[in-house]
């Protein structure tokens, strides 16, 4: 189960981010909302998420006092749940709040946690995001960063600091950085290898001015397509 712990204070989840399908039962089998935890909960709180499989987590998540109230400003157990629970219990952990206005998340080096995302993209893409996990089970955190059709938006990021390499005339294939190239090409959905396409370039007298219109001509491609027609 994916636990959402949102205080979602002035009902935010419907008013503002239109986030119905969270109250309809379509999800029911995939996420559980926790809008409220008083400190004489935590421990049994802390007992379902040690088993959880991820932890959605606002970061400025406010803790109630024993009479039910909000306490402002204070994030105690928003605290323990992240370090104690998630944490020391290696749990899949995203967190999102208003005041992230920068994502910091490597799908490379650590898959499963988002340390930060503006709370805006994360409801705008947890609806794409959660009818993904009911038809495959499983965690793919790049839908909540970049969208359902992320190996485009992967693939426009890359290939932006890709072209700003090459500033002559003549291309250089070795003033790529071979690992920025590759992982760009495979977001593409080519028909070509990564091989044949370094071969490709390694084969062809091309300009650098050449090598920049084939990779905007595959961008476009994949934002028309979803996938470079090209080669």
């Amino acid at each position: 189960m994916i636990y959402l712990i949102d205080d979602n204070q002035l009902d935010q989840q419907k008013e503002l981010f239109k986030a119905d399908y969270l109250f309809d039962g379509l999800f029911n089998d995939s996420i559980e909302l926790i809008n409220a935890i008083k400190l004489d909960d935590l421990e049994s709180i802390k007992e379902k998420l040690i088993k959880a499989e991820a932890v959605f987590l606002h970061n400025t998540f406010e803790d109630k006092d024993s009479d039910g109230n909000f306490v402002k400003g204070r994030t105690v157990i928003k605290k323990i749940i992240e370090n104690d629970v998630c944490f020391n219990h290696n749990i899949p952990l995203v967190l999102f709040s208003y005041g992230m206005t920068e994502t910091i998340f490597n799908y490379e080096k650590d898959p499963l946690q988002i340390k930060a995302i503006r709370k805006d993209l994360f409801y705008e893409n947890l609806l794409p995001f959660l009818k993904r996990h009911k038809e495959t089970k499983q965690l793919d955190f790049r839908i909540l960063v970049y969208g359902v059709n992320f190996n485009t938006e992967i693939a426009l990021r890359l290939s932006r600091d890709i072209l700003k390499r090459n500033t002559g005339s003549k291309f250089i294939l070795n003033n790529l950085d071979l690992t920025d190239l590759e992982n760009y090409y495979v977001q593409t959905n080519s028909k070509m290898s990564f091989l044949e396409f370094l071969n490709y370039l390694e084969d062809n007298a091309i300009t650098t001015e050449d090598f920049k219109e084939l990779i905007r001509n595959i961008n476009k491609s994949l934002v028309r397509y979803g996938r470079n027609i090209h080669n």
